[in-house]
């Protein structure tokens, strides 16, 4: 919903105002990615699902729990400078 109203909407109505075309290959192109970047995803996961097994499962997981804290940290902080504390 988000980024309906802030990007998809405004996008969407600047192409209309183009033509109907340009608002349906917008709308094709972005689903189309969305669900496709889905599948391909999927898919990958699927075909590699079974390589991170044994000993080497806790160590991954573990590193991604990491990573995933770091993000969350620097997420934090980029919010408390946005509203300027």
């Amino acid at each position: 919903w988000l980024f309906w109203f802030a990007l998809g909407g405004p996008t969407m109505t600047a192409a209309l105002a183009n033509s109907w075309v340009a608002a349906l290959a917008f709308c094709v192109g972005f689903y189309g990615c969305l669900c496709g970047i889905k599948v391909v995803l999927a898919w990958g996961v699927a075909k590699t699902g079974d390589v991170i097994v044994g000993r080497w499962w806790k160590p991954v997981m573990r590193s991604l729990g990491v990573v995933l804290i770091g993000l969350a940290l620097v997420l934090v902080r980029d919010g408390i400078e946005g509203i300027g504390f």
